[in-house]
């Protein structure tokens, strides 16, 4: 039986990603440094920094080999996202996304 799975991450600033388990980014040893962000203004983005350019510092395996999402953990809300309406077509645009608290111990692991 092969593993299905997906990884929990939050950034310093509580935003969520959300990464196939067999993404190049994710390995079942973190690698911590490279959750670094931009770092320098003449350095590039690296694969697991956020786009608000904040580090990485919470990760999370969730198992859905047997389709129970084993593992995940429900996330408790900071800040709702903030919305914005086009006035050209009518769509709704996100303006600020929506943040997370951190969790602390627990299944996760956060950055040492």
């Amino acid at each position: 039986m092969s593993y299905e799975g997906y990884v929990q991450v939050l950034c310093e600033n509580g935003h969520y990603h959300a990464f196939d388990a067999y993404d190049d980014v994710v390995s079942n040893s973190i690698d911590w440094a490279q959750f670094n962000g931009y770092g320098g203004v003449d350095q590039e983005r690296k694969p697991w920094a956020c786009f608000c350019g904040k580090d990485m510092v919470w990760v999370n395996n969730v198992d859905e080999t047997n389709c129970e999402s084993a593992g995940y953990v429900e996330l408790e809300v900071q800040t709702e996202a903030k919305f914005c309406t086009c006035v050209d077509c009518g769509n709704k645009h996100v303006t600020e996304a929506m943040t997370y608290k951190i969790p602390r111990g627990g299944h996760g692991r956060t950055r040492p």
